[in-house]
């Protein structure tokens, strides 16, 4: 399946951010993008692991209130079970302030 050149250039920004919030813990190695169906999938090396963390998005939405684009995951899947079972009873709904580049992509 061919990505739109829109999910490719909103995937990199999306991972750019998303690299910037998890610098601390680790760094995004790669993320694909699906606009049509809002889904991301993601591979993220956390700090101190050998092994690639797998990250399914299965909702996600892209937003403006104010003068602010925000990206917000709204349901996420791990390829580590322990994580799914902490996030089971208690998934926030998260919320990203994105570049004012972003603006070109909503």
């Amino acid at each position: 399946m061919l990505l739109s050149l829109k999910d490719l250039g909103t995937a990199k920004l999306l991972q750019t951010v998303l690299n910037s919030y998890l610098s601390r813990v680790g760094s995004v190695k790669d993320l694909k993008l699906n606009s049509q169906d809002k889904t991301i999938d993601l591979e993220v090396l956390l700090v101190g692991e050998e092994s690639l963390l797998k990250v399914h998005i299965t909702e996600y939405d892209m937003i403006k209130e104010l003068d602010q684009n925000y990206f917000i995951i709204k349901k996420v899947e791990f390829s580590r079970e322990w994580i799914n079972n902490a996030l089971e009873k208690w998934q926030p709904e998260m919320k990203y302030p994105l570049p004012a580049a972003a603006r070109l992509l909503l």
